[in-house]
Parts: C-alpha cells; sequence; structure tokens
C-alpha cells in the first residue's frame, strides 16, 4: 500500500493518559490479511513528538506506556511518519489516570479530511466524531454520553 505523508495527532486535552496505538492497513479482497504496524514500541516517542499547543505538560515514556501528562491547557502527540489516508484501522487503548474534561482526542485522515475521535468531552461524559458533516462530536449522530471514570482504561478500533 503506497502512504502518503500526513500529521496524525492524538490529542490529550486537560488529562494524564496511557496511550497505546497500532495501524493496519485495509486487508485486500483477495490474499493474506495485512498485519498490525505498532506506532509505538513502550521504549521510545519513536515517530511521536510533542503536539507543542502551548502549555503543554510533560511527554514520557515509562515501563512500556507513552505518559501524556496533567495541564490545564492542551497536550498531546503527533505522528511524524507516514501514515495512510485511506483504507486503514487504528486501535487506540487508553486509560485516564488524572483530571475530567476531554480524556483524548485521536485526530485521523478520511481521505482528505481530518475527523477526532472525541473521548470524555464537553464535562468529561461525551464520546462521538467530530468534523462529521461539519458538526463536532458533541452535536451529530455519533454523540455518546458514558461515564468515564479515573483508572479505567478504554480501547477503540476505528477504520
Amino acid at each position: 500500500m503506497r502512504r502518503s505523508t500526513v500529521r496524525f495527532a492524538v490529542l490529550l486535552a486537560g488529562a494524564g493518559s496511557l496511550i497505546s496505538l497500532a495501524a493496519r492497513g485495509a486487508e485486500p479482497e483477495k490474499g493474506p490479511a495485512t498485519k498490525w504496524e505498532s506506532l509505538f514500541d513502550g521504549k521510545a516517542l519513536g515517530g511521536w513528538k510533542s503536539s507543542e499547543f502551548g502549555g503543554a505538560g510533560e511527554i514520557e515514556v515509562e515501563d512500556g506506556k507513552l505518559l501524556i501528562g496533567y495541564t490545564d491547557g492542551c497536550n498531546g502527540v503527533t505522528w511524524t511518519k507516514d501514515f495512510p489516508k485511506t483504507d486503514y484501522e487504528i486501535s487506540l487503548e487508553a486509560m485516564r489516570v488524572d483530571g475530567t474534561d476531554f480524556f483524548c482526542g485521536l485526530t485521523f485522515p478520511v481521505g482528505s479530511s481530518p475527523c477526532s475521535l472525541i473521548v470524555g468531552g464537553w464535562g468529561g461524559s461525551v464520546v462521538g466524531l467530530s468534523s462529521l458533516d461539519g458538526q463536532d462530536a458533541a452535536h451529530n449522530e455519533t454523540t455518546r454520553n458514558m461515564t468515564l471514570s479515573r483508572a479505567s482504561g478504554i480501547a477503540f478500533v476505528c477504520g
């Protein structure tokens, strides 16, 4: 699969979080399944860098986990290597360890447009997709309200 250069960002606003990410290309109609490609090896930032939103907290790798520190503003990491725009799946495992609002924002390409999976937005309970038909995650058909307590993990596969 030919990969295009795009920015793939994981935005964690006002929350301390643990992240694990992997992606795989689409499985061809015929032939073997495409293997998952880990975007985080548990040892170093690798292709990730601080998103530098301003007022960002610490970004660390500890005990095989990517730790995105709590801040009063936004904090996150951005993928700096090639990433497909179509025909892929992405898996996210995360756990809130601090904070109460905007636990995770995972922005990924859908063709030439960005889409963001929002977890714990708008007061800490909204889960949904932003930039869907021009609407944010709190105001479209994907909106769900969920209780997201600290130290409870969450896993998503988008594709």
